[in-house]
């Protein structure tokens, strides 16, 4: 018997809803009429619309790091996980176009701190995570969401191996030299 993951059910709902309209404007109602399952089941899963949708980045996430687990390397991680963005450009946009807390870009920049400091840590030891450092890794972070924000939106176009150069040839040498 095939056992269907429901929180999987509740993300392809929230993605193809955010191809027809804003994410703002979709409701708990809007989620679980399109995929058929009641309120109760939602809140079983999600305690409301903004943890669904960090758990769709989150899945992604995970998907690249389990495509790339043998062989790692920074360039074909930000491509992978580009490429899945790219896969569901209209749901980024719209949840991208949401701002304050428990925003999509809040939660992403906070993985992406905590990305690049536990390398930083991994690499050189946590006496390479000083106040400097932890600058640098904040500069990069919000320079590269805000680069992948503007390429998803397609106002930077070019494929996602030339993004992925372009972000990773601007990291700050503090920061790049821990990377790869």
């Amino acid at each position: 018997m095939l056992k269907l993951d429901t929180k999987q059910i509740f993300v392809d709902a929230i993605v193809e809803l955010s191809k027809t309209k804003p994410i703002g404007k979709i409701t708990i109602q809007n989620i679980v009429d399109c995929c058929g399952a009641g309120r109760q089941t939602f809140y079983n899963h999600f305690s409301d619309k903004e943890e669904l949708i960090e758990y769709v980045y989150l899945c992604d996430r995970k998907k690249g790091e389990e495509i790339l687990k043998n062989d790692y390397s920074l360039k074909k991680h930000m491509i992978e996980i580009l490429n899945l963005c790219a896969e569901k450009r209209q749901f980024y946009i719209r949840a991208y176009s949401i701002y304050g807390q428990n925003s999509l870009s809040e939660s992403v920049f906070g993985a992406a701190v905590e990305y690049y400091e536990n390398l930083v840590v991994q690499k050189a030891g946590k006496e390479a995570l000083d106040d400097d450092m932890k600058v640098a890794i904040r500069f990069n972070c919000y320079g590269e969401l805000g680069l992948v924000k503007e390429w998803i939106k397609e106002n930077i176009r070019c494929s996602s191996e030339k993004m992925a150069d372009i972000i990773i040839d601007n990291i700050p040498e503090r920061l790049k030299k821990y990377l790869d």
